[in-house]
Order: C-alpha cells, then structure tokens, then sequence
C-alpha cells in the first residue's frame, strides 16, 4: 500500500478488526475469502473492499444486496470512517487512519523561491547557524514546527507581524496559509501546497482531546494526552510537573480548564520561593509547550495564557476526563 493512502479497517460488531490494503479484501461464504461469512444468505464472493488512490473502495459482488448504512449499493462506493458495511449476518463499521502528510506541503517564499519546511524544526534568521540564512533578519530570528498538518512558528525578538498584527516573542503561534511574515522590509510568505487539491480519500476526523491524566514518577512525572487518533506520552520535569497538576487540579474555587490567575499558580508550583514572578511562570509555560511539541502535539491546543498574561489554563471541551494520580 502507498505511504500516501491511509491505513483502513472493518470492525466487527464483536470488536475484531481487519486491515484493509490495496490488495483487497473480500467478504463471502466461499472459504477463500478474507472475511468467511457463514449466513447461508451470502454469496459465495459478497464483496471487496480496498484502498485505491480514489479512496477506500467497496464493490458489491453478491445476488443479495450488500448495504452502506442500510441502504443497498450495487456499484462502487467509496467509504468514509463511520460507515457501516451490510452483508448477510454480519456488520462491520469503517474506520480510516488519517494519511500522513506529505514532508514537503508547507512552502516558506522568500523573495523569488520557495523553502519546503521540513517535519523537523526550521530555524530562519542570519546566523550560519541557522537552517535558512535570510539577510536582514537578527540571528536565530525564527523557528517553525509542524504539529501534525499544522504549522506552529516562535519569534525570538519584538517586531515581527504576521498580516500587520504584531507576534509575541517567545510564544508558540499557530499560522496558516497565505500569511505574510515581516520584519522590517524583509517579508515572507507561507503556502500550503496541499491548498485547492482535491481530496483523494475520505479521511477519519480531525483529533480531539479526550483525556489527559498526570502522574509523578520517580523522576518527574509523566503526562498522558489520550486523543481520538493516537495517545502522547510527554515526560515532565519536577516544576512542569507542578504546573501541570495546577492547572489540571486546581485549588478552590477553581475547575480544570478556567484560567487560574498567576498568583495562584505561582505558590503551587515555587511554595518556598515567594519571590517568583510572572516572568519566571511565563518562562515555565513557555518550556512546557516545548515539552508538548517535541512529543508532536499542538501545545497551543492545550496550554493557553490568557491574553496579556495574568492566568493560564488547559483548554478542555465538554467530556474530557482529568486523572491526576
């Protein structure tokens, strides 16, 4: 199967799953088959189910009707996760793994040529240490990350402007496509080349949180951020510990998921050092998103400032369970 298409399965009702590749699976009574059916209302050839480069592929074969969400299909019916296949005696529901994204889709255009930013970071500035030298930016002026399809960017000096709107320096920012990047008379421009391409597959659902659980371990401590499409475990130091078990579990009367205001946070996470400011705790929210990042999860998803500084909370959605141990 192409690294391009994505991973299929059918899941039996008894929670059995079966991949399916390129190669086809096929569904019936005949013992040949991939899925050997034993409802003597099968055909002995039901049906096949593929990845093809037009997506995931269903071709009833059998005299009885084979069924997309109870409703018959007899020709070639492209699937999407969620679906349910109908044969004689059985169900199976459709899942599809998201398909990876290509390494070279995020294009960075500078002046007259474009730089594909790579999975891993890319640091732009004027420093021959940088990945990309660009003259006159400061050195080390800008890194890129992606996250997933997404693309993240930190600036390490005041004066850049993403569209005209001023970028915090040291923060993690999440950009998009057709956005303009300044500094001074040094502008740039990012492209999406995924940007107007026809879809080739029905891919699963975008990730969403569904739970986050903390626990210290002999060292430092270990965050679990459990999503729809895959699990993350980022390991923690002992004061990204605290901040996380902070704002996860915060004192009355504050919930997980409310901005907790700095001067509570800082006597949770510094309790004998009472001279801790909201710069220091700016420079641990800022090292924990690192933290999230390398483990390729969008921190800005999940640790937020409030605006201007003064809380800090995790974003949660209705149903997310919190498991602090």
């Amino acid at each position: 199967m192409s690294e391009k298409n994505p991973a299929a399965w059918l899941i039996g009702e008894d929670g059995s799953r079966r991949k399916v590749t390129d190669r086809a699976l096929l569904i019936g009574r005949d013992p040949g088959c991939d899925v050997v059916l034993s409802d003597a209302r099968s055909s002995g050839r039901q049906a096949l189910v593929r990845v093809a480069p037009g997506g995931v592929e269903l071709h009833p074969l059998g005299r009885n009707p084979t069924l997309v969400n109870d409703k018959p299909v007899d020709r070639l019916h492209l699937l999407g996760t969620g679906d349910l296949i109908g044969v004689p005696g059985a169900t199976f529901s459709v899942f599809i793994e998201r398909a990876p994204a290509s390494d070279g889709l995020w294009l960075l255009q500078v002046g007259n040529n474009s730089h594909r930013i790579p999975q891993r970071a890319l640091a732009v500035g004027s420093s021959p240490y940088d990945d990309l030298i660009v003259p006159g930016l400061p050195p080390g002026a800008l890194t890129f990350f992606r996250a997933g399809e997404g693309l993240l960017l930190e600036v390490t000096e005041e004066g850049f402007t993403i569209d005209g709107k001023p970028i915090e320096p040291d923060e993690v920012h999440p950009v998009g496509p057709q956005r303009t990047i300044a500094w001074g008379d040094v502008a740039m421009r990012l492209e999406n080349g995924s940007m107007g391409r026809t879809p080739t597959t029905h891919l699963s659902e975008l990730p969403i949180l569904r739970k986050l659980m903390f626990r210290y371990m002999p060292t430092g401590g270990e965050l679990t951020v459990d999503l729809t499409t895959e699990t993350f475990e980022v390991r923690l130091s002992e004061l990204r510990c605290r901040l996380v078990v902070a704002l996860l579990a915060p004192p009355d009367p504050y919930d997980a998921g409310e901005f907790v205001p700095d001067e509570v946070v800082l006597p949770q996470v510094w309790p004998r050092q009472p001279d801790r400011s909201h710069y220091d705790l700016n420079t641990l929210v800022h090292r924990l998103r690192k933290d999230l990042l390398k483990a390729g999860l969008d921190p800005t998803q999940i640790v937020e400032r409030a605006r201007g500084g003064g809380g800090t909370r995790v974003r949660l959605t209705d149903g997310v369970v919190i498991d602090v141990e």
